[in-house]
């Protein structure tokens, strides 16, 4: 069928014009998806146009082996998260001496973590493996996949945050920093889940709206839509979901390196003063100098959370202000990926970091090969060595 002619012979001509947009369903997707003309619409259930931006009209459906690659790609970041966050909330929650305050942030995390999973991959590997790629479950399991996606990637920011808070508390002020509290943390936890689950939440009451994405295969919020209300709740969202929390992170871990660098020119000031090369009782060469290392962690967590929220940010913004052209599927569908890798790495990054989870899951699990630190740092490297970690449980 040519540009703009219809020809009565042509079959796939004929079932699109029977069946409407529906014409997945009539002729069969793995054939359609190589007919020219067809749009992400086209391929789409019926059930679910009211929930696709008319912005994707324009663009044809992916190929379905992105859909199989993308479907293996999940698979296997599901195995690690849900490995990986389990672990954690299990060896936090088995073992006293790992429970305490700070560590009910990072016990918190994991389970964001953890129910991002339970709630998004399964709906996903049963839409690529199952139905060719396209949404299957209907449009109160799209929403609620959306909901799952809002509530606990807000929860997993927010929980990042307060962590560099209290690293912040006890690195850079030290003594003179009131201890993190249950009382203290359950505030924290609190505000936490508040501001997730209304930001989560709101679209079900209209303000925003949740949509089915260009891809076919996950729902998350509309950011095509141009009116005031959906405009400010990405907005809104985007400054209180990222922007405060980046901009806390930054401030926090750019004070803590300043204070361990302060504190290691003190350490070299005395040693100096006392003709000795170093005032620590482990002088190994081998060693990481403390200013290289603590410096190392903050920018990893600062590109890291880069690389997880800033894709969704940018894509929003150039949603409701930019060219909304250049937004095709598969482009769409790459802030989804890079923000779920955060379950991934984040019991990497956050909990292998602790020491004394590093021994519990060696003890415990001796079969991973977990490298535990060698704790040799002498009394003086007190504040160097409390920086592997924002503050050890009593």
């Amino acid at each position: 069928m040519s540009s703009g002619v219809f020809n009565s012979t042509d079959p796939i001509a004929l079932a699109r014009v029977s069946a409407g947009s529906n014409a997945h369903q009539q002729v069969g997707y793995n054939i359609l998806i190589k007919t020219d003309g067809l749009s992400v619409r086209d391929v789409a259930p019926l059930d679910m146009h009211h929930l696709l931006h008319s912005h994707w009209d324009a663009y044809p459906p992916a190929d379905p082996r992105i859909h199989y690659l993308l479907g293996m790609l999940y698979f296997f970041l599901g195995i690690a998260a849900c490995m990986g966050n389990v672990l954690v909330l299990h060896i936090f929650g088995k073992h006293k001496n790992l429970r305490s305050p700070t560590n009910t942030l990072l016990m918190n995390l994991a389970f964001c973590d953890l129910m991002i999973f339970i709630g998004l991959y399964p709906e996903m590997l049963g839409n690529i493996f199952m139905n060719d790629g396209t949404w299957m479950w209907g449009d109160v399991a799209c929403r609620i996949h959306a909901w799952f996606g809002l509530v606990f990637g807000f929860g997993q920011m927010q929980t990042l945050m307060y962590m560099s808070i209290d690293r912040y508390n006890v690195i850079v002020k030290g003594l003179s920093a009131q201890p993190l509290t249950y009382k203290k943390v359950t505030q924290w936890l609190a505000q936490v889940w508040i501001v997730s689950l209304f930001w989560g939440t709101a679209p079900f009451f209209g303000f925003g709206n949740f949509a089915l994405d260009g891809i076919l295969n996950t729902c998350s919020f509309d950011y095509f839509s141009r009116d005031m209300l959906s405009m400010s709740y990405i907005v809104s969202a985007c400054v209180w979901a990222y922007v405060i929390p980046l901009i806390v992170i930054i401030f926090c871990y750019t004070f803590i390196v300043r204070a361990v660098f302060e504190h290691e020119e003190t350490l070299r000031q005395q040693a100096a003063k006392m003709n000795v090369t170093s005032l620590r009782s482990s002088a190994n060469s081998e060693d990481t100098s403390a200013e290289f290392r603590i410096a190392k962690i903050a920018m990893i967590n600062v590109c890291l959370w880069l690389w997880a929220w800033s894709p969704f940010t940018i894509v929003s913004f150039i949603g409701i202000f930019g060219n909304q052209a250049i937004i095709t599927p598969y482009l769409s569908s790459l802030p989804v990926i890079l923000a779920k890798t955060s379950s991934v790495y984040n019991p990497i990054v956050y909990a292998l970091s602790h020491p004394r989870y590093q021994a519990a899951l060696k003890e415990e699990f001796a079969w991973l090969c977990v490298k535990t630190n060698s704790g040799n740092s002498g009394s003086s490297d007190t504040k160097s060595s409390v920086t592997m970690e924002s503050s050890q449980p009593a």
